[in-house]
């Protein structure tokens, strides 16, 4: 199957926006997402820029599907990073608890 014009552009953006952290993909979203917002606005009186609207919905959807994933590998970050913070502070208090005993 002959990939189209469209397709090799989609996987471009992806690997571009794998590389980025969190925060970087966040303000990719809301430029993409402004900018959808600002042609299905518009569009309410130019055909041509309802065309590009849609185009625009095609591709902050599949954004948004990349999103996601960025999204739940950031909250496992923040999750193992509490969890390993809870358990130093555990430790801290057990050797300060033990030290004061031995006083």
């Amino acid at each position: 199957m002959k990939s189209s014009k469209f397709d090799v552009k989609f996987i471009e953006l992806e690997k571009m926006l794998r590389k980025l952290s969190y925060h970087d993909f966040l303000e990719v979203l809301k430029i993409e997402f402004g900018d959808y917002l600002r042609m299905a606005e518009s569009a309410k009186t130019i055909r041509f820029v309802a065309l590009k609207a849609r185009q625009q919905s095609i591709k902050l959807r599949f954004i948004l599907k990349l999103f996601r994933e960025k999204s739940i590998e950031n909250d496992r970050m923040i999750t193992d990073f509490l969890s390993e913070s809870k358990q130093k502070l555990k430790e801290f208090v057990r050797e300060n608890n033990t030290e004061r005993n031995l006083k």
